[in-house]
């Protein structure tokens, strides 16, 4: 039986349904739409829980999107839904069960975002693995291969060719406005 840490419940517990709640764009990590009152952007809590808790509520987050969808979750996963919801009932999490079609095309942008940054990944080897509804990407860049070694650019040139991928995330972890436009169409 799947089990949350106590240190999970604490905080789910305390994210109780509000009527008047926001919704926010989330791309890393749960990667869809979420609302301040089930877990509020930039979550500090969620980052410190340990990983298995954290992979139970991305798959939750997976889960409700299929299901937004009009996907039929399986038995197994129908337990797993079952098994948390019995241990945070009140999580504001499990009373968004319905989205407008507005929403559910942000969402679906969300996804699609993701599906384009996974495509630009311009790395020497990329691992994208997917189980439970959550989905893992490694990528390894090799600085002393031989492209480098030609003519020599300057410092920041070289780094920036590499680490681009990461100023995109850094920008869409912290783009408040994005999310405060978001909120108003919504």
């Amino acid at each position: 039986m799947t089990m949350l840490s106590k240190t999970a419940i604490a905080l789910l517990a305390k994210y109780t349904f509000c009527a008047d709640a926001q919704a926010w764009v989330s791309y890393i990590p749960f990667s869809g739409i979420a609302w301040n009152d089930e877990m509020p952007p930039c979550c500090d809590e969620f980052s410190n829980l340990a990983e298995p808790d954290r992979l139970h509520i991305l798959r939750l987050y997976g889960l409700r999107s299929g299901l937004w969808r009009g996907h039929v979750l399986s038995p197994e996963d129908q337990d797993f839904w079952n098994v948390i919801r019995s241990q945070v009932p009140d999580w504001a999490f499990f009373r968004h069960d319905a989205i407008s079609g507005q929403q559910l095309e942000a969402d679906e942008s969300v996804k699609e975002a993701m599906n384009a940054f996974e495509a630009e990944l311009d790395a020497d080897s990329v691992s994208v693995t997917q189980e439970n509804c959550v989905r893992r990407i490694s990528a390894t860049y090799d600085l002393t291969k031989a492209s480098f070694a030609g003519v020599r650019q300057p410092w920041w040139r070289r780094t920036l060719h590499r680490v681009r991928l990461l100023i995109w995330l850094r920008c869409l972890a912290f783009a408040k406005s994005y999310d405060a436009r978001f909120n108003r169409r919504v």
